[in-house]
């Protein structure tokens, strides 16, 4: 699993370098609730402990929320766009299409 930490009174533009026994990862800049914020991923439980020790903020399941609740409303958005379009394939419209003549052109010899 996945986990991911934040924190406030570190500097989001700047790279930190976490590390635990199991696993080494650099922190990244990510936008929580309208602010910029530093931000941690990593992989082991392990790691999650050591990280949570040291002052970071778990924010893996209300990430997890907020990436369901986003799915649920692109799946709505897709079903109203999918009864759209079902709605334009039943009125079709014929095209006219306009036929020119193809004329030649006169060009240039070269001397």
């Amino acid at each position: 699993m996945r986990y991911t930490f934040i924190r406030h009174d570190r500097d989001p533009k700047l790279s930190y370098l976490f590390s635990s026994y199991e696993e080494t990862a650099n922190t990244g800049a990510m936008y929580w609730q309208g602010q910029q914020l530093c931000c941690l991923r990593l992989n082991s439980e392990t790691g999650r402990m050591v990280a949570k020790i040291q002052g970071w903020k778990d924010i893996t399941q209300d990430l997890a929320r907020k990436n369901e609740s986003e799915k649920k409303v692109e799946d709505q958005t897709e079903n109203t766009i999918g009864k759209d379009s079902e709605k334009k394939e039943s009125t079709k419209v014929v095209e006219k299409t306009i036929k020119r003549k193809a004329t030649k052109r006169k060009t240039r010899s070269k001397k």
